[in-house]
């Protein structure tokens, strides 16, 4: 399970990725076509111009942007059209800010020859649900908490 298991027998290589001058709309856009496909594809890693890994951007940090940058109390109080119209206005400011800017930068990075045991409490120590499998300064694939739960064999647990 996660001691025989390598890093390398789970990761995901399909994942999405995105320069880090992107804006963060490109960026939500590529995410959510992934996501109509695999849900659970909710990871962008963000890369420089020159390839190298700069940080990851998730589904749930855009929606946390959201609150932070485009939901104030004002904008909260008006309703109707005035809300639609307002809260349009500011998403487009909001995620037209550059990706590299705003990246999660501490993502838990393993090898991908570390046992799916090192991943897991790479990711419990930085409460992440995404590990980046890196080697020679390169991103290989990507590694979700629901990956790491799909390898345990609950039926052998009795």
């Amino acid at each position: 399970m996660l001691l025989r298991d390598r890093a390398w027998d789970v990761m995901r290589t399909d994942m999405v990725t995105a320069k880090d001058g992107d804006s963060l709309r490109e960026v939500a856009v590529a995410l959510r076509s992934a996501m109509k496909e695999q849900p659970d594809r909710a990871c962008a890693v963000i890369l420089s111009e020159d390839g190298g890994f700069r940080g990851v951007i998730t589904a749930w940090w855009l929606l946390l942007y959201l609150e932070q940058c485009a939901l104030e109390d004002s904008l909260k109080l008006k309703e109707g059209t005035a809300f639609e119209s307002k809260f349009r206005t500011t998403c487009r400011k909001c995620y037209a800010r550059v990706a590299g800017d705003v990246v999660e930068r501490d993502v838990p990075v393993v090898k991908p020859q570390d046992p799916l045991l090192t991943v897991l409490e790479a990711m419990l120590t930085s409460r992440r649900r995404w590990a980046v499998v890196m080697e020679g300064g390169k991103v290989l694939g990507v590694i979700a908490a629901e990956d790491l739960f799909l390898q345990m064999r609950w039926e052998e647990m009795e």
